[in-house]
């Protein structure tokens, strides 16, 4: 069970464990390194959060806590959608190392971690569908979820291969994605 720790020292930890595990996966992450850049020392990492896998999914969990893209504001269910889908391209956008790591997860954690992550976008997204179908906006024989994993999939691809792009417009591909979904889900 993670211990609590300095609200400063765990930020900085949390920060540079984010920035080793984008860069090089749980395999190839080291706790030392993640110290070095925090400015602590190994044991005070083990201390708080006891194995690199508890670091890892403190992090996890923290980039979890800040992908949520429920949507709770009024207004009609295909603004919604698209919005969500902004709010998600847009968040996974700040969260490189979470996109990595749904990409090239290499070992069993990686799996594990950040597919729960991707559960979690899929379950706020389809929420968000399914508010629409009970309000009459959508189709109601559409699986809100099956709508919503198409939807994080493609949000997710495109993060992972933007850079193969000359010229990727994040907004362009949101607007395009969210057209897509609701063309799907329209009666």
């Amino acid at each position: 069970m993670p211990r609590p720790a300095h609200p400063d020292r765990r930020t900085r930890i949390l920060q540079a464990a984010r920035e080793e595990f984008g860069a090089r996966g749980f395999d190839g992450a080291r706790v030392a390194r993640i110290a070095r850049r925090a400015g602590v020392n190994k044991q005070l990492i083990f201390y708080y959060f006891d194995t690199k896998a508890g670091l890892y999914d403190a992090v996890t969990a923290l980039a979890a806590a800040q992908l949520s893209i429920q949507d709770t504001q009024s207004g009609p269910a295909t603004e919604t959608v698209r919005r969500a889908i902004d709010t998600m391209l847009t968040a996974l956008r700040a969260r490189p190392e979470l996109v990595a790591s749904f990409v090239h997860a290499g070992s069993r954690r990686e799996a594990v971690a950040p597919g729960q992550v991707l559960l979690d976008l899929e379950r706020n997204l389809a929420s968000v569908i399914s508010k629409g179908q009970g309000l009459g906006y959508f189709r109601d024989d559409a699986d809100p979820h099956v709508v919503a994993r198409q939807g994080v999939v493609l949000c997710v691809g495109f993060l992972a291969v933007e850079h193969r792009f000359t010229d990727p417009d994040l907004q362009a591909w949101g607007r395009e994605v969210g057209e897509t979904m609701v063309r799907r889900l329209a009666w």
